[in-house]
């Protein structure tokens, strides 16, 4: 807008009031095309632009999300007393995610980052819990 200005002739107030009239005017262009946009790809304002973007990816990690979340549960609840366990199952889920999971270049990728995390997370929890197990019978070994 500045070139604009350093080059064009004429009134200043004019100039003033043609600025004023093509921003507003970028504006309604630019607000109409978001609006066609969002109509098109029928877009809730509460979804989110990389939902938009990356659709596989974010299927994928819900794909995963699921899974995780039960083998998670599975961690909280005492169901795994070692980390092979949670291997194991793990690995049948890569089986079953590599397998029905949506197509995309970024799958190896996504399973990798949730499967270290859940690796990270479950042996962590399983650690706390075995400590916890050993300092509850060495206080009670003294006591006897």
């Amino acid at each position: 807008m500045q070139k604009f200005k350093d080059k064009a002739l004429g009134d200043v107030a004019e100039l003033t009031q043609f600025e004023t009239t093509l921003k507003k005017s970028i504006g309604n262009k630019f607000e109409e095309i978001k609006e066609n946009l969002e109509e098109k790809l029928k877009v809730n304002r509460s979804d989110s632009w990389l939902n938009l973007i990356f659709p596989i990816q974010s299927q994928c990690e819900e794909f995963l999300g699921r899974k995780i979340d039960e083998i998670e549960e599975n961690i909280r609840n005492n169901k795994y007393s070692k980390i092979v366990d949670v291997k194991s199952d793990m690995q049948s889920l890569k089986e079953n995610f590599m397998k029905y999971a949506p197509q995309s270049r970024e799958k190896e990728k996504i399973f990798s980052v949730a499967y270290d995390k859940m690796i990270v997370n479950a042996a962590d929890y399983i650690t706390r819990n075995t400590e916890n197990a050993i300092q509850m019978q060495t206080k009670y070994a003294f006591i006897f």
